[in-house]
């Protein structure tokens, strides 16, 4: 994916110079001194726009898979619609095997949490989930998600969480 952006006009530069052609893995390159503070907005905005779907759309096709795929289980929060776009909280009914859940995606190599950022390492789970949700006989995961994920990435995952359940 690309983005174009002309850079501001500095009056050693040829005038008729062609729209620079950004490419994401290149745009810790960029020399944003070239550029004005709104082409900088434009450019972070459409960026947002664009991955913010991309994002969503990635967090949808988890929750239906999951549906599809994995009995009983329910999302935390309101996931279609006032949460973060970017996470996915779900909770698996509790057994032997979704205790061990975290681990076992950790094991290969997928990143999961079972509480927020400010709970991390800690033994319990989210007291945010708890008030929510607070049923002793589900294990609740978290997903993140950015727009650097791919839908095979999630494909994987469900597949994964089938074979370890």
């Amino acid at each position: 994916t690309e983005l174009i952006a002309e850079p501001a006009h500095h009056e050693e530069e040829d005038e008729d110079e062609e729209a620079k052609m950004i490419d994401e893995e290149d745009a810790i390159n960029i020399d944003y001194s070239a550029y004005t503070k709104l082409q900088l907005l434009e450019l972070a905005t459409e960026a947002f726009e664009r991955d913010s779907a991309y994002i969503n759309g990635l967090k949808l096709y988890l929750m239906e898979q999951l549906k599809q795929h994995v009995p009983g289980v329910s999302f935390n929060g309101d996931p279609l619609g006032r949460s973060l776009y970017t996470v996915l909280n779900v909770s698996f009914p509790k057994t032997e095997k979704s205790e061990m859940l975290l681990f076992n995606l950790d094991i290969n190599g997928i990143c999961a949490s079972g509480g927020s950022a400010c709970t991390s390492g800690a033994e319990q789970g989210s007291h945010v989930i708890r008030a929510i949700n607070n049923n002793p006989n589900q294990v609740a995961v978290r997903f993140s998600f950015s727009h650097q994920n791919k839908k095979e990435e999630i494909d994987i995952l469900v597949s994964k969480i089938k074979d370890i359940l």
